[in-house]
């Protein structure tokens, strides 16, 4: 077995480093505007943002935690993949014609013309809680595990990870975002096909072996019909739990339809959403597998398996102790690539949406020097999301992954803003505006109170909204349903139709 971080892993990990940097300053002085900064000047092609859509999703957390939670349980929460294309056929069913017509910033902005500002105001301040908490914990826990790995102080993990991510953010704008995902994309689908084939080689290249160890120590059980919503992963958990986790992320996040409106056209927004869609599950079905390979791995180890400390931290130990130099390297580059391209969408939307939701709000003077202020408040974001990781260091690990589970307090809640705009006339700003402040609540007191999975968090909150905004709504005041009708699901089709003829 190799152990350490050798000379050669070190100069992988600087390459793929300094070339992030300099893909991502390479866009540095082509913009021209806000427009350009923020939504790479509306000319982005479908692939690429396909690419980056997967990519930003593919946070390290997910990159190792897909695998660690096959070796510590089993492939239940697999049925993800496969659900992941049908829920994103939704959101490009509900959501995505909508938005990309109106010519918007923000996903927000589309329930100010809905309701009012106020609401707008509510859905991008839970956008901004919830993934302003999100980006620094993610930071941190990545951090985390490249201390384990190559001994560095978790310190600098954090700085050159968060300062180096902000750089070429802060330079490029939204066109370098999209543009290293892109290229992160390659390198942390290198990192993890590196660990599969290895493992195959170790077996021979014999999948069927590797599959029946996994199978006879329990780790192949992909169903739990349960209707019993405290047990993790049942089937029906992940039906209506991911369903709605999914139109929030991929129908009102900032992060992810700010990448919708970065397109050419309506045609190559809907290429992007579907090819994300079919273009993951593969990737994920690999990561899936990575987690068999080390179920089979470890458990004819012995010595491997009495020296993991945690299940969780299966990825990083099998890299730092069994892969060769160079693939170490390359592994830990992929660890990287996942963070800073989840990193720096959620500083790219962040920015945004606190601009043009918040900031432009309070004083209209910002808008004549908007791109000025969108680099600034991209570094602000950068460098906050640095500190808070920092701030981080000495809280216990348990705390933290549990806080990582707070993301879905908001997600509930927010789908259900949007669902009763776009599916219903009927529905009034304040009443909306108290379902949602309700379904946070709801959802924070099922957390703490019950002991109900967390996939039953984003549901809770999206249905308490959805029926005290729709209940309060009917003692409103009514909207002139003519004005309105056009934010809805129908209307816009509806309006469509009669300006194509």
């Amino acid at each position: 077995m190799n152990k350490g971080f050798s000379t050669i892993d070190w100069i992988v990990l600087a390459f793929y480093l300094i070339a992030v940097v300099i893909i991502g300053g390479s866009f540095y002085g082509k913009q021209k505007s806000g427009k350009d900064y923020l939504l790479a000047g509306r000319r982005m092609s479908w692939f690429p943002i396909a690419i980056s859509i997967i990519a930003t999703d593919l946070s390290a957390i997910s990159y190792m935690g897909i695998p660690a939670l096959v070796y510590k349980h089993d492939l239940k929460y697999m049925l993800s993949a496969f659900l992941f294309p049908f829920q994103m056929a939704l959101v490009i069913i509900i959501f995505v014609p909508l938005l990309y017509r109106l010519n918007i910033y923000t996903a927000y902005e589309y329930l100010e013309r809905r309701f009012n500002t106020s609401t707008r105001l509510l859905a991008a301040c839970l956008f901004i809680g919830g993934r302003g908490a999100w980006l620094a914990t993610m930071t941190f826990a990545t951090s985390v595990v490249l201390t384990e790995i190559t001994g560095i102080n978790t310190y600098v993990a954090i700085l050159i990870c968060g300062i180096s991510t902000t750089l070429y953010t802060f330079l490029g704008g939204m066109e370098a975002v999209v543009w290293t995902d892109f290229m992160q994309f390659f390198v942390l689908l290198g990192g993890a096909l590196a660990i599969a084939l290895f493992i195959l080689f170790a077996y021979g290249w014999d999948v069927t072996r590797v599959w029946d160890v996994a199978t006879a120590t329990g780790h192949t059980t992909m169903f739990d019909f349960s209707l019993d919503p405290s047990r993790e992963y049942t089937f029906w958990g992940m039906l209506i739990g991911l369903l709605v986790y999914q139109l929030s992320t991929y129908g009102t996040d900032q992060i992810n339809v700010q990448r919708y409106f970065a397109t050419k056209n309506l045609k190559q927004t809907i290429w992007a959403a579907a090819g994300s869609a079919m273009i993951l599950l593969p990737v994920l079905l690999l990561l899936y597998g990575i987690g068999i390979g080390f179920t089979a791995f470890y458990h004819d180890h012995a010595d491997m398996r009495a020296s993991l400390s945690s299940a969780d931290r299966v990825m990083p130990h099998f890299t730092v102790n069994v892969l060769p130099t160079g693939l170490r390297g390359l592994v830990i580059a992929g660890i990287f690539a996942a963070t800073m391209s989840s990193m720096s969408s959620g500083i790219n939307s962040l920015a945004t949406s606190t601009l043009k939701d918040l900031l432009e709000k309070m004083s209209r003077k910002i808008v004549d020097r908007e791109l000025f202020w969108a680099r600034l408040i991209s570094a602000f974001w950068g460098l906050a999301a640095t500190a808070g990781a920092t701030l981080m260091v000495d809280l216990k690990l348990t705390i933290l992954e549990r806080f990582n589970s707070i993301y879905q307090f908001f997600a509930g809640p927010l789908v259900g803003i949007f669902l009763l705009g776009m599916l219903t006339t009927r529905a009034s700003a304040w009443p909306v505006s108290a379902g949602a402040i309700v379904g946070f609540v709801a959802t924070a007191a099922s957390a703490r109170w019950t002991s109900i999975h967390w996939l039953w968090y984003a549901p809770i909150g999206c249905l308490v909204t959805l029926v005290v905004g729709y209940l309060g709504s009917l003692f409103a005041p009514q909207q002139r349903s003519e004005e309105i009708k056009q934010y809805t699901l129908l209307g816009s089709r509806e309006l469509s139709v009669k300006t194509s003829q």
